[in-house]
């Protein structure tokens, strides 16, 4: 059914609205900010998010809830103290009426993603239901925030210029910038962003975003980029594993990865019996993120540099290489699309792709899939990781020194992003599954995705790392780091200066 764009509004608003208030409450009790507690995808989805049985991740281990410091328990037969109720705090304000004011977009026209991200709520209405709930969401913030969206859309190519010359000449044309993350990180590493911490109303410990994004994008302390639910082209560029199910038993390998058993040593055996009873398995992208292993390492100050090469890094490199450099039945695709391809015309069993790609399955329908987490390293590691390649979106203010208005600013972005949680990724989601239980796995998608400070900084050091140049090159990981190291080690000291 067909709804005028007034109705959409109306639903959304209810929607929308309740979360708002939320937000202004907590703004107005001033409430701690503290770190989001994130959940990690272990494999068994019932406990996902089920703190008891999976506690918070800090970055390196697992914490058990309450540490060193959990409260004594009372003596035998002494009253437990009542429990004091919450301060209320202040009383929750109201929402802002922005006198329908205009808010302007920058948007790259040509990503391979990234206009997606938006549909104009000036334009008509379009019956596929991912742009719908975007139309939906925007329309509904216009109402409830009463401002006027703008969307203004350019090549990729003309961002920079465009971005660094109304900077630079202080005419403060654009309240937001939409574009993918080599384009982003060209803008952010030249300091033409401001500081993301620094905008009122935005709330960056939401779970709507992305933490682990959050926690590698900060740049000397600041915060100039940010990524989550409010694009779904983080979600498409996102890394999975797809199956196809008439190569295995019931369930088999749903189940293994529930168990928390799929790993490469998994994937590595299931590859070889595979290729021996002829199918073949391709790879469109990188195992790196899957396995936690990370390029450089943040310092107590924030400042980060480079990491050594661990026993880890070097293992998963020879890994790797002996998987598809001597011959085993593994395809490396240079281009993902001829993966997906290759995938969807039912010539191999296994496919490292993107999320995305399962638009591409689904549309040619001769494949019955299912969808797995990236392998881990191995049974050691605790939780699934996953990376996104570099088309995804990001969102950024330009660092005006007359800025617009931020308080507008940073509520519409936190009201966009939140009410996306909530009705964009699901229509997005629903269009990417084969089977219902592959949902939930998407969904966490979120809590797995994580990244090195040189996969959010890839424009300064040439959209590659060592890791993916040994490959290249096909030489030895360690020859390669050799060769690069100081290098990189200028780069990221210029970065950070």
């Amino acid at each position: 059914m067909k709804l005028s764009r007034c109705k959409i509004a109306v639903l959304c608003c209810l929607l929308i609205a309740p979360m708002l208030l939320a937000s202004c409450a907590r703004r107005g009790a001033g409430e701690a900010e503290t770190t989001t507690q994130r959940a990690e995808y272990t494999g068994n989805r019932t406990d996902l998010w089920d703190e008891e049985k999976n506690p918070p991740y800090t970055g390196d281990a697992w914490v058990p809830p309450g540490g060193d410091n959990e409260p004594e328990s009372p003596e035998p037969g002494e009253p437990e103290e009542p429990e004091q109720p919450d301060d209320p705090g202040d009383p929750t304000p109201e929402l802002p009426d922005f006198d329908n004011a205009e808010f302007v977009i920058l948007s790259s026209a040509d990503g391979f993603f990234v206009p997606e991200d938006w549909v104009d709520t000036d334009s008509e209405m379009v019956m596929d239901p991912l742009s719908q709930a975007l139309f939906a969401r925007n329309m509904a913030v216009e109402v409830t925030l009463n401002i006027d969206f703008q969307i203004v859309v350019t090549p990729g190519s003309n961002i920079v210029n465009i971005v660094k010359n109304s900077v630079q000449s202080e005419v403060d044309l654009y309240h937001t910038v939409l574009a993918p993350l080599n384009t982003a990180s060209v803008l952010a590493g030249e300091g033409l962003y401001m500081n993301l911490y620094d905008l009122p109303w935005l709330e960056p410990d939401a779970e709507w975003w992305c933490q682990g994004f959050l926690a590698a994008a900060e740049l000397n302390g600041s915060l100039p980029m940010a990524t989550g639910a409010l694009l779904p082209s983080l979600y498409r560029a996102a890394y999975v594993v797809y199956y196809n199910r008439e190569y295995f038993g019931a369930n088999e390998l749903a189940e293994l990865a529930e168990r928390g058993g799929w790993t490469m040593e998994a994937f590595d055996e299931m590859a070889r019996t595979l290729g021996a009873a002829g199918a073949e398995n391709v790879v469109g992208s990188s195992f790196r993120q899957g396995f936690g292993a990370e390029l450089t390492v943040r310092e107590t100050d924030g400042h980060v540099t480079l990491r050594g090469l661990d026993e880890k890094a070097c293992d998963a490199m020879s890994l790797l290489s002996e998987l598809w450099r001597q011959g085993e039945p593994v395809t490396l695709a240079s281009n993902p699309d001829d993966a997906a391809g290759m995938f969807s015309s039912r010539q191999a069993a296994l496919l490292v792709g993107r999320v995305y790609d399962a638009e591409t399955i689904i549309k040619e329908g001769r494949v019955n899939f299912g969808i797995l987490p990236m392998p881990k390293f191995d049974s050691s590691q605790t939780a699934y990781y996953t990376g996104a390649s570099l088309t995804h979106g990001t969102v950024a203010v330009p660092a005006y020194k007359n800025a617009p208005d931020l308080d507008m600013v940073g509520i519409v972005l936190e009201t966009l992003c939140a009410a996306s949680e909530e009705t964009v990724l699901t229509e997005y989601f629903t269009r990417t599954v084969g089977h219902p239980e592959d949902m939930e796995l998407l969904e966490s998608l979120q809590q797995m995705l994580r990244w090195d400070f040189m996969d959010v900084y890839c424009s300064q050091f040439g959209n590659s790392t060592y890791w993916e140049n040994a490959f290249r090159q096909d030489r030895s990981l360690q020859y390669v780091y050799n060769t690069m190291r100081e290098l990189m080690l200028v780069q990221l000291n210029e970065l950070q200066s």
